[in-house]
C-alpha cells in the first residue's frame, strides 16, 4: 500500500497502559476542519469525490498506460539531457580553472614595474645580450668614437622591446578576462539549462508516482467494487438484488424513547451528539426493511454532514428548526420527513409524545423508489480468507462518554454488545443492540449555524478512528476529502481497513473523550 504525501499524522503507535482502561489522547476542538487539515494529494484519485462508478474507473484505467510511458518517455529524456548537461558543466570547469591559471599569470606579469622590466634589460645586454652584443660590434666595425652615442640608442632599442613585451602582457591579460568572461557565461548558460532539466525531471517523476498511486488506487477500488456486485453495498451481505436507495431515519435515543423499533435491521447506525450531552441515531436502511421504526425525532444539521456521501438517501424525520429545515431542503438529501410525507407516520399507542412518532419503511421506500437510486458503497468488507492486520490488538471493548449519555462495547464472540447508561440496550423485540462492526470515529463539534445551542459534527477532514472488529481494536485515521467523499479509514500502517461483512455502528465520539477496556 502507498503512502499520501498529504496524510493526517494524528495516529499514536500504542496505548500507556497504567491501569485496566485506557483514554483516548485528546485533540483540539474541530483539528478535522478542512481548513486546518492537510488533506490528500488533489492529483491523486483517492483525493477527488469517490468514484464508484465501475466503468468509469475501468475507462480511466484503460488510459494510465499511455499516460505512464509517455511520463517515463519524458523522465528518461530529462536524464538524458541530464547527463548532457553535467558532462558539458565538467568540460567547461576544466577550461576555466586552466583560464584562470593563465589569467593569474598574465596579471603577475603586467604587475612587474616597468622599471625592473628596463633595468633587467639593459643587464642583459651588458651581461651579453646577444641582440646588444651584435649591434655593439656593428657599430664599433664603423667608428669607434662613436661608441658612447652607438651604446646610448642600443639602450633605448632594448628598453623599447622590454616596453613592447608589457603591452603584450597586458594584451593578453585583456585577453584572457574576455575569454574568461565568455566562458562563465557559457557556464551560467549550462547551469540554467541544468536546473530546467533538473526541474523536468522532478516533475516527471512526481507525476510519475501520482499516476502509479492513481492505478494501484484504482485497482483496489475495482477490486473492492467488484466484489460488492451481488452484495448489498451497505452490508456486503450477499444481496436478493433488488435495487433501492438508502433511506435514513432519524430515531430519538433518550430513555424515556427507549426501547426503540427497528435499529437492529438498519445497515448502518451514526450516533451523534444533541443538546444537552444527549445522543440521537441515525438509522440508514438499504438491504432490508423495518416496521415499524422509531421514535421518529428531528432533523439536526450534523445529519446532513453524515449523510451527504450516500448520494441523495431517503431522509425521514420529525421536525426541526427553520434553520434545520432550510439546510435539508438545500442539500442532497430527499424530504421524506413528516411535513413531506405526513400520511406515511402514525402516532404509537402507550407511549407518551413526543416519543411515539412512528413510520414503516416499506412505505417510504415506495413514496421515494423514484426520487433516488442506489447509495454508493461506503466500507470495505474483508472475505472468507482474509485476516485481520498485525496492527489488531484484543479488546473487551470500548465506553463513550457523552455528558449525559454514556455508551459501552463489549465483544460477545459474534458482536459488540451496547450498554448505555448502565443497562443493556434493547429494541422493542428484547433483543440487545450488537452490531458485528463498531467503529468510533473522533469529530469535533461546533455550534449550528441554525441554532448555536445544537452542536454539528465536522464530517469534512480526517482525525483518528478506532476501528473494532472481531474483538480487535484497529487504531487508524479517518479521511473525508469533500461531503461527497466516502469515508477512508486506514490502519496505522496506512492501509485501508476492511471490516466483516454485516451491520454496523459509527459513533461520532468527542475528539477528546473515549476509552478502551483491556
Amino acid at each position: 500500500m502507498t503512502s499520501r504525501t498529504r496524510r493526517l499524522a494524528c495516529l499514536w503507535a500504542c496505548l500507556a497502559i497504567a491501569s485496566s482502561t485506557v483514554t483516548a489522547p485528546v485533540f483540539a476542538q474541530g483539528t478535522n476542519d478542512p481548513a486546518e487539515t492537510d488533506l490528500t494529494d488533489t492529483d491523486g484519485l483517492e483525493s477527488s469525490s469517490e468514484i464508484t462508478d465501475l466503468d468509469k474507473l475501468r475507462e480511466r484505467r484503460a488510459s494510465l498506460p499511455e499516460e505512464l510511458d509517455a511520463t517515463r518517455s519524458l523522465l528518461a529524456a530529462s536524464e538524458a539531457d541530464i547527463d548532457k548537461l553535467s558532462a558539458g558543466v565538467a568540460s567547461t570547469e576544466i577550461q576555466l580553472e586552466l583560464l584562470l591559471d593563465d589569467l593569474t599569470q598574465a596579471v603577475e606579469d603586467r604587475d612587474d614595474p616597468q622599471r625592473i622590466r628596463q633595468q633587467a634589460a639593459i643587464a642583459g645586454y651588458v651581461n651579453g645580450d646577444p641582440r646588444g652584443q651584435g649591434l655593439l660590434s656593428e657599430i664599433d666595425s664603423i667608428n669607434a668614437d662613436i661608441e658612447p652615442q652607438a651604446r646610448q640608442k642600443l639602450y633605448s632599442v632594448v628598453v623599447e622591446d622590454a616596453n613592447t613585451d608589457i603591452e603584450q602582457a597586458r594584451q593578453r591579460l585583456r585577453d584572457l578576462s574576455d575569454a574568461v568572461d565568455t566562458l562563465r557565461n557559457t557556464q551560467r548558460s549550462r547551469f540554467s539549462e541544468l536546473d530546467a532539466a533538473r526541474s523536468a525531471r522532478a516533475s516527471a517523476a512526481a507525476r510519475l508516482t501520482v499516476l502509479e498511486e492513481d492505478a494501484e488506487n484504482i485497482d483496489q477500488r475495482i477490486e473492492w467494487l467488484e466484489s460488492l456486485e451481488s452484495s448489498w453495498v451497505l452490508t456486503g451481505l450477499p444481496s436478493s438484488g433488488v435495487d433501492r436507495p438508502a433511506l435514513a431515519v432519524k430515531i430519538d435515543n433518550v430513555d424515556a424513547a427507549r426501547p426503540q423499533t427497528g435499529i437492529n435491521q438498519a445497515d448502518i447506525v451514526f450516533e451523534e451528539l444533541v443538546e444537552d450531552g444527549r445522543t440521537r441515531l441515525i438509522a440508514i436502511f438499504n438491504s432490508t426493511e423495518a416496521d415499524p421504526v422509531g421514535p421518529v425525532r428531528s432533523v439536526r444539521t450534523s445529519d446532513i454532514e453524515v449523510l451527504s456521501n450516500l448520494g441523495s438517501p431517503l431522509f425521514a424525520a420529525s421536525g426541526g428548526n427553520d434553520g434545520a429545515k432550510r439546510a435539508l431542503r438545500n442539500s442532497t438529501l430527499i424530504d421524506m420527513t413528516f411535513d413531506a410525507e405526513t400520511g406515511a407516520y402514525y402516532r404509537q399507542a402507550g407511549r407518551a409524545a413526543p416519543h411515539n412518532l412512528f413510520t414503516n419503511t416499506s412505505e417510504l421506500f415506495e413514496r421515494g423508489a423514484d426520487r433516488s437510486s442506489a447509495p454508493p458503497p461506503q466500507l470495505r468488507f474483508m472475505a472468507p480468507t482474509d485476516e485481520l492486520p498485525a496492527t489488531a490488538t484484543p479488546v473487551t471493548g470500548v465506553r463513550v462518554p457523552f455528558d449525559k449519555t454514556t455508551i459501552d462495547y463489549r465483544w460477545n464472540g459474534t458482536g459488540w454488545e451496547r450498554t448505555q447508561n448502565g443497562s443493556a440496550h434493547l429494541d422493542s423485540n428484547g433483543e440487545q443492540v450488537a452490531p458485528r462492526n463498531l467503529i468510533i470515529q473522533f469529530v469535533g463539534y461546533k455550534p449550528s449555524a441554525a441554532d448555536g445551542r445544537s452542536p454539528e459534527a465536522i464530517m469534512v477532514g480526517g482525525a483518528v478512528a478506532w476501528i473494532l472488529v472481531d474483538g480487535h481494536l484497529i487504531e487508524g485515521t479517518w479521511n473525508r476529502p469533500t461531503l461527497e467523499s466516502h469515508t477512508v479509514f486506514r490502519d496505522a500502517d496506512d492501509n485501508l481497513v476492511e471490516v466483516q461483512p454485516g451491520r454496523t455502528w459509527i459513533t461520532l465520539a468527542q475528539t477528546d473523550r473515549a476509552e478502551i477496556i483491556k
